[in-house]
């Protein structure tokens, strides 16, 4: 039997599940079509990208190399230099888009470590990625009396090396050059003028302690190298007091303090209300600690700081200060008052700073609101005058300066002429006195006259033994001859006699 199919109608169309899935099929496609076109433009935009870098980079390269030999080295934007030093930017920008960095480093001698030749780097980064091309230039360099110098930078604890670290060198005259350190925390700079060098460097979170590097000397045709150690930052804390009697003790605020480490700057500060006083970022040695307060005698004290990263301790304490006390006596040891004090300095100045009477009581005076030297200090009474130098620093307390009034380094002598018969006096009678000399002979000293009372005197007569004699140019007769000593600051008396007149 034979079945009949109706005809479908022609204006049957795709069912909506058909219409979907055809939708999306055309959706996957143009999807993948437009990645594939962007992914295609993006490539293009990165190879010419890389293709302008390289471009940038290279002829960096050949500017390099078509410069004389001793130009080719950089320059900071700050107007420093690297070693070697030259003419080459060490950043720049191109176009706006293209970073440049140039780097010019020295190739060693394996064996002495000097610097043979130059080694160029340049790296160019943009948004997306980077390039870098490099070269070796060869050359003869025109300077003169140069050498050079390796620093190397290392960690205080396990001397491990400090990457990446700035180590800048400065010369007497001329301008500073900065290297970064390497992997083994080298900074190398070659081909430097002879010369001595001030060499600083930072690490990040650590004190470097400079005090090798102070003053670094440059001598030609030798490499110089000095270390430099990296360490955690210490402090100290200072703190003040004052001592009562009874032995308790009272911070004192307001106390200039310093700190010195040989081969560093001096660090000052002042006491707070508590007495202390700290001071941060120190590397370990010896510091010398000094305390002033006007008031106070000055204190002072030594801290070793040993341990990185810690905060040591040093407490001094301060006397109340005092003035300088003068106590003027005599020969014998007796108290002089109404003698005139002054005090003159401190030196090398020769202002007067202080002046006054002693006292009837004791002799003592005392002068206050001086400042820490050496005064000169002078009493006088009189002809008397004593002077003496004192060192002065406030701390003296009862302690009393003694001076003493000069004795003299002479004699006097007190002559009385006399008729030997009836023991008259003998006025304006001419006396000649003659000075022994070492080999026992005399020899002429000096003349006096005897006054209307028979009496003459000699003062500043230096110590020694001497002889007198009435002159007989003027008198007639036998005179005698006396022998006498002069003695330091004594008074000799002579009686001379004649026996006619």
């Amino acid at each position: 039997m034979i079945m009949l199919r109706p005809n479908a109608s022609r204006e049957d169309g795709f069912t909506v599940l058909e219409l979907v899935w055809s939708a999306a099929i055309l959706l996957v496609v143009a999807m993948g079509v437009i990645g594939a076109l962007n992914f295609a433009a993006e490539s293009t935009r990165r190879s010419a990208a890389r293709v302008t870098a390289l471009n940038v980079a290279t002829e960096q390269l050949e500017k390099a190399r078509s410069m004389p030999y001793d130009s080719v080295g950089i320059v900071y934007l700050d107007g420093s230099h690297g070693s070697p030093a030259g003419t080459l930017p060490a950043t720049s920008t191109v176009d706006g888009a293209y970073q440049v960095t140039t780097s010019v480093t020295w190739a060693r001698d394996p064996s002495t470590n000097r610097a043979l030749y130059k080694k160029v780097r340049v790296d160019v980064a943009w948004e997306t990625g980077s390039v870098n091309v490099s070269t070796n230039i060869f050359g003869k360099s025109n300077l003169v009396n140069t050498g050079d110098m390796s620093v190397h930078i290392l960690y205080q604890v396990g001397n491990g090396p400090v990457a990446n670290t700035l180590v800048t060198i400065t010369p007497t005259t001329g301008t500073a050059v900065s290297v970064r350190t390497d992997e083994s925390g080298e900074a190398f700079f070659g081909f430097i003028p002879s010369g001595t060098y001030a060499v600083t460097a930072a690490v990040s979170g650590y004190i470097v302690d400079v005090s090798a590097l102070t003053a670094v000397t440059v001598t030609a045709d030798t490499l110089a190298s000095v270390t430099a150690y990296a360490q955690l930052a210490s402090s100290m804390r200072v703190t003040t007091v004052v001592t009562a009697s009874d032995g308790t003790t009272t911070p004192l605020s307001g106390v200039s303090v310093t700190a010195k480490k040989t081969g560093f700057a001096t660090l000052s500060g002042t006491t707070g209300t508590d007495g202390s006083v700290v001071f941060t970022e120190l590397v370990s040695g010896d510091y010398s600690i000094s305390a002033t307060l006007t008031g106070y005698g000055p204190a002072s004290g030594t801290v070793t700081v040993v341990t990185p990263g810690v905060e040591h301790q040093l407490q001094l304490s301060m006397s109340t200060r005092v003035g300088l006390t003068v106590l003027v006596v005599d020969g014998a040891n007796a108290i002089i008052s109404g003698a005139n004090v002054t005090v003159q300095g401190p030196l090398t100045s020769t202002a007067t700073v202080g002046s006054g009477l002693t006292p009837v009581n004791n002799g003592e005076i005392t002068f206050t609101g001086l400042a820490n030297g050496t005064y000169t200090v002078t009493a006088t009474k009189g002809t008397l005058t004593a002077t003496k130098n004192v060192i002065y620093d406030g701390t003296q307390g009862v302690t009393t300066l003694v001076l003493v009034a000069p004795t003299s380094s002479t004699g006097s002598v007190k002559f009385e002429a006399r008729y030997k018969s009836g023991n008259a006096i003998f006025p304006n009678a001419t006396l000649k006195v003659k000075k022994k000399k070492s080999d026992g002979s005399y020899t002429d000293y000096t003349t006096v006259k005897t006054d209307a009372y028979g009496y003459a005197y000699l003062s500043g007569v230096a110590p020694g033994d001497y002889r007198v004699s009435v002159d007989m140019d003027s008198w007639q007769g036998d005179p005698d001859k006396v022998y006498f000593t002069v003695t330091v600051g004594g008074e000799t008396q002579v009686l001379v006699y004649i026996k006619s007149h």
